[in-house]
Formats: C-alpha cells, structure tokens, sequence
C-alpha cells in the first residue's frame, strides 16, 4: 500500500489534518533555511563593522563607518545602545555581585 491508496481511502479529518502537517513542514522548512541565512549574513557583516568601528579614529567616524557598512541596520541598536547614557534604574555590571 502506498500514500496515495492511503489517502484515496481516508476520510476528510485525516485529508485535513494530512495537509495541515505539510504545510506546516514546509513552513518549518522555510522559516529555518530564512533564519539560517539571516545568521549567516550577520555573523559576516558583523565582523566587518566591528574592524570598520575599531579603525576609526574617533566616534563620529566609527558611527559613520558603522552605519555605511550596516546596510539592513542589523546592528545599529548595538551602536546607539552604547551611545546613548545609562538608563537610571539599571545597574553596571561592576556592581553585581555573586556570591
């Protein structure tokens, strides 16, 4: 007996539910090949901006360089984020403790 004979002789909630689970397969499928590639091109273009960051000669530069070398701003969060002053409310990391 093969898939198709199994499929000509079962009923409409097996068709369904048959279906269901390929779309959702192919779906999964898609989801990790995008996820997979996404990190691929991340972990490239973030080496690049960290050499651009580190080559510059002050700040503004290496925002430049940054920014010009983010091109889908993949990072740009990391740029602001330590830009920008500390949120009140938030400890440094130097003052936790574990102990």
């Amino acid at each position: 007996m093969n898939l198709w004979d199994t499929l000509a002789q079962s009923d409409g909630v097996s068709l369904a539910v048959t279906l269901l689970l390929l779309c959702m397969s192919v779906a999964s499928w898609f989801i990790i090949l995008y996820k997979s590639r996404l990190l691929h091109r991340a972990v490239k273009q973030l080496s690049v901006c960290k050499a651009l960051f580190w080559q510059a000669a002050d700040w503004s530069r290496a925002r430049e360089h940054w920014l010009a070398a983010d091109t889908h701003s993949m990072f740009t969060v990391l740029l602001e984020a330590a830009a920008s002053p500390p949120t009140p409310g938030w400890l440094p990391p130097r003052a936790l403790k574990i102990s």
